[in-house]
């Protein structure tokens, strides 16, 4: 009985696990951390998503703070790449994305 509850604790904390990737996920983010095999400028970002730079920012912001997103600034412009966390995701989901 002891081991139904160890397993019930780790089948507990799977799903937990799940449901906050699903959370970190939503298609607008899945649609951008894909398109970021090469870098993006943010204006490409915010074309792809179809919203405003502002909202653009925030998506990356969100993928930046889980490790899957770096940005890089050259001038004025900000440019966005996947990382290796960011690959390994995909990967981790089946979806094959060209790297660059």
């Amino acid at each position: 009985m002891h081991h139904s509850t160890a397993h019930s604790a780790t089948h507990s904390t799977d799903r937990t696990d799940r449901s906050g990737l699903e959370a970190l996920l939503t298609p607008a983010r899945a649609r951008l951390l894909a398109a970021v095999a090469v870098e993006r400028s943010m204006a490409d970002i915010a074309g792809l998503l179809h919203s405003v730079p502002a909202a653009a920012t925030h998506q990356v912001n969100a993928l930046e703070s889980a490790g899957l997103v770096r940005r890089r600034r050259d001038g004025r412009r900000i440019w966005v790449q996947r990382t290796p966390r960011g690959n390994a995701l995909l990967d981790l989901y089946g979806l094959q994305v060209p790297r660059a």
